[in-house]
Formats: structure tokens, sequence, C-alpha cells
């Protein structure tokens, strides 16, 4: 994840930095550009928590790609699959 200038970008920290969600801005919404959780962290509600307070903080709609063995957890953290 390479921040831009014009990106946002929110942390979830507990001494180090655990988990990280980058948006940027684009035409009528966001693109998700990257979403890391600490492999020790993982599946401890990370990611749900920092998607829900990203979202809750922009306009528009959110888009991303992710890899098609990530679909599923994406589904799940709020996102639908569009053509």
């Amino acid at each position: 994840m390479r921040p831009s200038l014009r990106d946002r970008v929110w942390v979830a920290q507990h001494q180090d930095i655990i988990a990280a969600l980058c948006l940027r801005p684009i035409a009528c919404g966001q693109w998700l550009t990257g979403l890391f959780v600490a492999p020790q962290q993982r599946r401890q509600g990370l990611a749900r928590q920092l998607i829900a307070r990203a979202l809750a903080a922009t306009d528009g709609p959110t888009w991303l790609f992710c890899h098609p063995q990530l679909q599923l957890v994406y589904q799940r953290l709020g996102f639908a699959s569009c053509d």
C-alpha cells in the first residue's frame, strides 16, 4: 500500500500498527487500494472495524479489485460483486 497525498489512511494500533486501510478519492466515490491486517491479528474483526469507520467518514460508493480467493471475505465485509 503506497498512499498518495490525497489518499485517506486509517490504522489500528496496539503499540505497533496492526492493521491499515487506504481509500483513494475518485469521481463519485472511493477506491479501496489496500486493506492489511497483521497475520497474528486476523479473525478479530479489525478489517470490519476499519472498513466501517472509513466508509462512515466518506461519501459515495467504494470500489475495489480483489483476488478471487478473497471475494467471499469482502462479501462478508459488506461488498458486492459488480460488472
